[in-house]
């Protein structure tokens, strides 16, 4: 959507997945699977990832929400092609190690030990959505993040990553040539 006068463009990946979509054994993967993006996205490890996007003057930031799972950077136009590669990268990236499934579950624990209190927020999901998958918080439990493998983070992936499940919006300062031409990219990826 270009947006006239506009001095930058924002990218964004929404994924439908979340809390919601999960069940009790696998809640939590969708946090998971948003983590492990930062650990690898095709030939870029995670130095690779934050150097790129900081010698670019942005950052990618990726965000859980119980309904939706978002990729986001904002960026200089002279940087648009370099930013949808990295969010090519984003919808195609499924060959990440055992090594780095460990270690992004330890700081996924941690994050569960940091957020380890009652709060207002967990009471009134509980007491609203009761039998609703949405009363789960969006990080699971350390039994889950323990059990998941990397064949269930893969196939999860597989499953919410489909073309009718994901949307990638760019806006700002394009124009309709640009356009066509990310609507033919992100058009060939499978």
């Amino acid at each position: 959507y270009p947006i006239e006068h506009a001095m930058s463009v924002e990218i964004g990946l929404y994924t439908r997945a979340g809390a919601r979509y999960e069940n009790k054994e696998n809640n939590g993967i969708t946090h998971l699977l948003e983590h492990m993006h930062f650990r690898q996205l095709g030939d870029m490890n995670q130095k690779d990832i934050y150097g790129t996007t900081e010698l670019m003057g942005t950052s990618l930031r990726g965000t859980t929400y119980k309904e939706m799972l978002c990729f986001n950077m904002k960026v200089r136009p002279k940087y648009l092609e370099k930013s949808l590669d990295i969010f090519e990268k984003i919808l195609t990236t499924y060959d990440w190690t055992e090594e780095q499934l460990e270690s992004e579950k330890k700081v996924v624990i941690n994050e569960i030990y940091e957020k380890d209190e009652v709060t207002l927020e967990i009471i009134y999901d509980k007491a609203i959505w009761r039998k609703n998958p949405l009363k789960r918080g969006i990080l699971g439990n350390e039994k889950n993040v323990k059990n998941f493998t990397l064949d269930d983070l893969i196939s999860y992936k597989k499953e919410v990553f489909s073309k009718n499940n994901v949307a990638l919006v760019v806006t700002g300062a394009i124009d309709e040539e640009k356009s066509r031409k990310i609507i033919q990219q992100f058009g060939k990826i499978k």
